[in-house]
């Protein structure tokens, strides 16, 4: 809990106070608590009223504040849910969170239910500052804003320009919202006020909604004043292809508009896709004086996809160009129209070998994108590129053309591995761990278990567990590489994934790990989880010795048919067996709405209260050891 939360009572007297500073400084401060008290949203609508002005503004300015430390509180709570997700962790911390989530919950419905009423009807006020400060506090409520939807469609009608503006501004911050805002918007596209209008038409192409109205409107736009027609351009590309009945303007634009306004038709135009007459304007523009119009054109091109097969031979024109920029846009709209461009390989090959470490980058992406087997010698060189930009498009490019390069992959990996450096092995394991051809591969990965050099080592266990059950057959080399000290914890992450076929490997090398290895055994039995119930005696016999860390949580994945033999161990004369025992049984104990995942080596913070032996029935809670003292009531 923060100073500020405990402060709120003693702030929320002082809100009383005569002394208007008094009042102006209480308000601010309560917007600087945020979204940590449900008192405060109550407060500054009170405030709202307040005789002064300048209370009144820094109320409706502070409801604000209080909507965007709780949208970025509920993003750090997204983030931690991500980051932590599918670790033993993430339960403890939610805990944590779990009061605060609820009340940032009823702050939330306190903004949608009380605030956003609250600061609408400040939006008729004749202060026109108040108007801004509730209109911009309203748009950081977002969707917790919509009921003042009502009065920003009035706000849309009132004398001031400068207040409709602010009206369709708040509009686009509150989100798509029904066919009443479209229509609203709509209108304001053809307001007196130019201001007005080139935002109406820019909200519109933001929320991409209600196309059916938008798109006439828009449509009518484009023949408004240089500013509006740009606005209603770029907002055209947001509904692509329902955007279609526009193209005519759009390419009346492209040849009598200025340069900016060629660039945004152009762009609209690649996103409507495939129209009557797009094609060759597009085609048309990559001779534009402008350069910028002319890259873009490319760009849209690439874009509009197959339907562009025309534009390959003007864009192979382009390759051999010494500008770079024309160059890289061409090889990527090649790239993008995919088939149809089947005649530009012999093209792109070339551009494989350009000077531009770019322009080859999107040449090994464009022809894995195409397919283009005959490409195979180039891409397999291209693992050696200098940039580990282009080495690495090279790579996904040959796991694009797939069965056709495992041959020479699999000579450069095992036949001439002294020609192939580690760096390019490295990224051929990443090509065979997306192979469909598991059974051509897996022996290979599992020979480079015994390579010299250990970045090749751990590349080919990541591919092996990559590859999961399909890899059974590397087993017995995996299991022997669990026991080597440096590999051992990436040889149990693959033994994981490949599942129950390498149970039986995994119970065995537990018999004679030790120190790092035991626990890189221990980690790949709590990935198998049940499969390995066979190990079982040895981990019970590892909580008796005290084992690893990880001995708890390893026992603990096994589930239930581990309780009968931790239970046994609850009436050990060893104090420490018992608080091992403790540990892992509450390992096994699944929290409400969560679902159960064994945390290893963790007591973690929220249990159901174990069963005691009789003969600690009598002790009272207070003298139980502390770690019996963390289960919930």
């Amino acid at each position: 809990m923060r100073i500020g939360d405990l402060a709120v009572p003693e702030v929320l007297r002082a809100l009383d106070s005569r002394v208007a500073e008094v009042r102006y400084r209480v308000v601010l401060t309560l917007g600087a608590i945020g979204a940590s008290d449900p008192a405060v949203i109550p407060a500054l609508l009170k405030a709202l009223a307040d005789r002064e002005s300048k209370v009144r503004h820094a109320a409706a300015m502070s409801l604000g504040d209080v909507a965007k430390a709780l949208r970025a509180s509920d993003e750090a709570h997204g983030s931690m849910k991500n980051v932590l997700g599918g670790t033993g962790l993430l339960g403890s911390a939610l805990a944590d969170d779990r009061d605060q989530k609820r009340v940032r919950a009823r702050i939330g419905r306190q903004l949608r239910e009380l605030a956003s009423p609250g600061l609408a009807g400040c939006l008729q006020s004749e202060d026109s500052d108040m108007r801004v400060i509730a209109g911009l506090a309203i748009g950081e409520l977002g969707k917790n804003g919509r009921p003042a939807t009502a009065e920003l469609l009035k706000l849309l009608r009132h004398d001031d320009p400068k207040a409709r503006a602010l009206s369709v501004y708040v509009l686009g911050k509150l989100g798509p919202g029904d066919d009443e805002v479209v229509g609203g918007l709509c209108q304001a596209t053809a307001d007196d006020d130019q201001e007005v209008r080139t935002r109406a038409a820019w909200t519109l192409g933001e929320l991409a909604t209600g196309a059916k109205m938008a798109v006439p409107a828009l449509r009518k736009a484009l023949d408004g004043d240089s500013n509006t027609q740009k606005a209603a351009a770029q907002a055209l590309g947001a509904f692509g292809s329902d955007a279609a009945p526009a193209a005519p303007q759009l390419l009346k634009l492209l040849s009598k508009g200025d340069a900016d306004a060629r660039k945004i038709a152009v762009t609209s135009l690649g996103a409507i896709g495939a129209a009557d007459g797009v094609v060759p304007a597009l085609v048309k523009a990559l001779d534009d004086s402008e350069e910028g119009v002319a890259v873009v054109a490319a760009l849209a091109l690439g874009e509009v996809g197959a339907d562009a097969g025309d534009a390959v031979p003007r864009l192979l024109e382009s390759l051999n160009g010494e500008a770079k920029l024309p160059r890289l846009v061409a090889v990527r709209a090649l790239g993008l129209i995919g088939a149809p461009a089947k005649a530009a390989v012999p093209g792109l090959l070339r551009a494989i070998g350009d000077t531009d470490a770019e322009v080859r980058e999107e040449a090994a992406q464009a022809l894995g994108r195409l397919k283009a087997s005959e490409a195979l010698p180039r891409l397999i060189a291209a693992l050696s590129d200098t940039e580990d930009d282009v080495r690495g498009k090279a790579c996904d490019a040959l796991i694009e053309i797939g069965e056709p390069a495992l041959e020479p992959l699999l000579e450069l990996f095992e036949g001439k591995r002294r020609q192939a450096d580690s760096k390019t092995r490295v990224l051929v394991t990443a090509i065979f761990s997306e192979t469909g051809e598991a059974d051509r591969v897996v022996p290979a990965l599992a020979r480079a278990l015994k390579d010299r050099d250990k970045t090749v080592k751990f590349a080919a266990c990541a591919a092996l567990g990559a590859l999961g059950p399909k890899a059974k057959a590397a087993v017995p080399e995996l299991a022997k590489a669990l026991l080597d000290p440096r590999l051992g914890l990436v040889a149990a992450e693959a033994l994981g994934r490949i599942g129950p076929a390498a149970a039986p490997a995994v119970v065995q090398a537990l018999g004679s790990a030790r120190g790092v290895t035991q626990l890189a055994v221990l980690h790949a039995i709590t990935k198998l989880g049940p499969a390995a119930k066979d190990a079982l005696p040895a981990l019970i016999s590892l909580v008796r010795k005290g084992g690893s860390m990880g001995t708890q949580g390893a026992v603990a994945s096994i589930g239930e048919a581990a309780v009968p033999s931790l239970q046994g161990l609850l009436n050990d004369s060893n104090y420490a067996v018992r608080r091992r025992a403790v540990m892992a049984l509450g390992a096994l104990v699944p929290t409400p709405n969560r679902p159960w995942t064994p945390s290893p080596g963790s007591c973690g913070q929220e249990r159901t209260r174990l069963p005691l032996p009789k003969r600690w029935a009598r002790s009272a809670r207070t003298q139980r050891p502390p770690w019996m003292r963390c289960s919930t009531p």
